[in-house]
């Protein structure tokens, strides 16, 4: 005679709480603005030292725009896998 697996009564799959969709929804929110503030700051910051050092090419911008939002491609992929 085979044994029936009981699945326990407190262990039904419910749907997820207004207070978890909040807290995932803030949890997200604050990662998204993070990469934001992350991109504006370097570029920002690059523009800042091409004026600062009179360049006739923006280049510092663009090193730091890309270095930027590759750092913030970075810590994004590294928040959404935990």
């Amino acid at each position: 005679m085979a044994k029936e697996t009981e699945k326990p009564e407190g262990k039904k799959n419910k749907p997820p709480s207004q207070a978890t969709k909040f807290e995932a929804y803030a949890r997200y929110s604050g990662i998204a603005f993070q990469a934001v503030a992350m991109i504006l700051l370097g570029t920002f910051g690059g523009h800042a030292l091409d004026k600062h050092f009179e360049n006739r090419i923006n280049w510092i911008t663009a090193v730091a725009a890309i270095v930027s939002t590759a750092l913030a491609l970075y810590y994004l992929i590294k928040q959404l896998t935990r």
